[in-house]
C-alpha cells in the first residue's frame, strides 16, 4: 500500500506539473528520448544478466519467461510478475523520472519499448516486422538468447547492444539463423533431396525402416537439445563471459 501510494503520489504530480506547463516538441524532447533509450537499455541489461547468474532469481522470476522454447509476440510479456516490476516498468520508469520527461514524451517513449519488446518476441524480420531493421537489437538478435546455444548471451534489450558487446556477451545472430536467401535455397533443395532418397531404396521394408530410423533419430536429437537447454536453465553454472557459439556458421 505504500510504495503503491508513493508511486501513484509521484505520477500525480509529474501530471500535474506538465499540465501546468504545456511541453513543446524540440530538439530537447529528441535528445531525451534518445538518452532514455540508452538509460533503458543500460537498466534492463543487468537486470536481466543478474537475472541468469543468480540461480535464486533464475528458477523464482526468469525461467518463468524462458519456457518459451520458441519466442512469439504474446509471450514477449510472458512473465513473472517481479520480473514485469523490475525490467519493463522500472526500465522506463527511471528513464522518464530520471531526465524528467514530459506527460506526452513518457507516453511515445512507454509505448515505443512496449511495441519494441513486443516486436523483438515475434520472430519475423521486415517487412511483417516493421522496426526490425531500424535497431541493432532486433527479433533474429533476441532469438539466439531463447536458443539454447545462447543462454548466456545477448542480455541487451530493447534498442541497442553496447552491453553486451562491451561485456563480452555478444553472441552473433548470424552464426545461429540462416539469411533469407539461404533459407530459400534450403527449402528448395528439399524436395529434389527426398525424391533421391526414394529413389535409392528399392524395397518398400527397408524405406520403412530407414525412414523409421530417421525419425527416431530426430526425435532423440530434439530430446537431447532440449535436455541440453533444461540443464542450462537449471543448473546455472559459471561460465566465462564471453560466449561462443556451438553452431556451425551457414557456408559463404
Amino acid at each position: 500500500m505504500f510504495i503503491m501510494d508513493t508511486w501513484q503520489y509521484w505520477i500525480h504530480c509529474s501530471m500535474r506539473s506538465h499540465m501546468l506547463h504545456p511541453p513543446t516538441c524540440s530538439a530537447a524532447s529528441h535528445l531525451q528520448f534518445v538518452i532514455g533509450m540508452f538509460i533503458m537499455d543500460t537498466w534492463q541489461y543487468w537486470i536481466h544478466r543478474s537475472m541468469h547468474t543468480s540461480r535464486f532469481l533464475y528458477k523464482h522470476c526468469h525461467s518463468t519467461h524462458h519456457q518459451l522454447w520458441n519466442p512469439y509476440a504474446f509471450g514477449a510479456l510472458y512473465n513473472h510478475p517481479l520480473e514485469a516490476l523490475l525490467l519493463d516498468t522500472l526500465g522506463a520508469s527511471v528513464a522518464m523520472f530520471s531526465l524528467n520527461m514530459t506527460c506526452q514524451l513518457a507516453v511515445a517513449f512507454f509505448c515505443l519499448s512496449t511495441a519494441k519488446t513486443v516486436l523483438d518476441h515475434c520472430s519475423y524480420r521486415f517487412p511483417l516486422n516493421p522496426l526490425h531493421d531500424l535497431f541493432p537489437n532486433s527479433a533474429a538478435y533476441h532469438d539466439v538468447h531463447h536458443d539454447f546455444h545462447g543462454l548466456k548471451a545477448n542480455y541487451s534489450q530493447p534498442f541497442f547492444v553496447m552491453w553486451d558487446v562491451i561485456m563480452g556477451t555478444y553472441l552473433d545472430p548470424s552464426a545461429l539463423q540462416l539469411s533469407p536467401a539461404e533459407a530459400a535455397a534450403t527449402a528448395a533443395a528439399a524436395p529434389a533431396a527426398a525424391l533421391t532418397q526414394g529413389g535409392s531404396s528399392n524395397s518398400s521394408s527397408s524405406s520403412s525402416s530407414a525412414k523409421g530410423g530417421v525419425e527416431a533419430r530426430t526425435i532423440t536429437g530434439v530430446a537431447q537439445a532440449q535436455a541440453e537447454q533444461l540443464e542450462a536453465n537449471l543448473s546455472h553454472q559459471k561460465q566465462p563471459s564471453t560466449v561462443r557459439s556451438r553452431a556451425r556458421r551457414p557456408a559463404a
